[in-house]
């Protein structure tokens, strides 16, 4: 018998140091690399959302620039495959998206550009772009804004989206935690998504 308690893995909880380390440790210790892991990650969000809210819905996804929005991307490309009508919604725009993001946001454009029946994928390339009147045709949203790096309080059109998405009335998935939320202490920095599941 220990002197301390083992928490199993799924409990474990982390600073945003400590979580940014462990994915670096994989990709260089364990050879898996980042592109691998947001196809896990995003494979695995998408099983679970399939789980809460079944095939043939229509889902906005808000993202930002970082790998977050990656993840997003993967669960947009595994719900089309069920008939989800997908609205991807790029915050800030599409330059300067990380690499793996990048790779995930052009395999969506090969799909929609080759697959007739991705007809169900529209991408917005800026808040601007967004008609903010639109929340009744969503049944859910999902928050692939900002990770776990947020460390000064929201501005411009991150704070109009997730003031948007709170006022939706539309259930909020949050693909890390919620934009808004420091990730090692859990203030507010002027504004958080308020999801119903991370």
């Amino acid at each position: 018998m220990t002197d301390t308690f083992k928490p199993p893995h799924p409990y474990f909880v982390c600073t945003a140091a400590e979580a940014q380390q462990m994915d670096k440790d994989t990709i260089e210790e364990f050879g898996i690399d980042g592109y691998t892991l947001m196809e896990v990650a995003g494979s695995s969000a998408a099983k679970h959302l399939l789980d809460s809210i079944g095939d043939h819905t229509h889902g906005l996804y808000l993202c930002g620039k970082g790998n977050n929005a990656g993840d997003a991307l993967v669960v947009a490309r595994y719900l089309i495959q069920h008939g989800h009508h997908v609205e991807i919604l790029f915050i800030s725009g599409t330059d300067d998206l990380s690499a793996d993001t990048q790779k995930n946001l052009e395999l969506l454009q090969k799909i929609r550009d080759q697959d007739s029946t991705a007809g169900n994928l529209q991408i917005l390339e800026s808040w601007g772009d967004f008609d903010a009147n639109a929340s009744h045709t969503f049944h859910y949203i999902i928050d692939g804004m900002l990770g776990t790096g947020l460390d000064s309080d929201l501005r411009g059109d991150y704070t109009s989206a997730v003031e948007w998405a709170n006022s939706s009335g539309l259930p909020i998935y949050a693909i890390d935690i919620p934009t808004g939320l420091h990730g090692d202490t859990g203030q507010i920095m002027g504004n958080a998504i308020r999801a119903v599941r991370t």
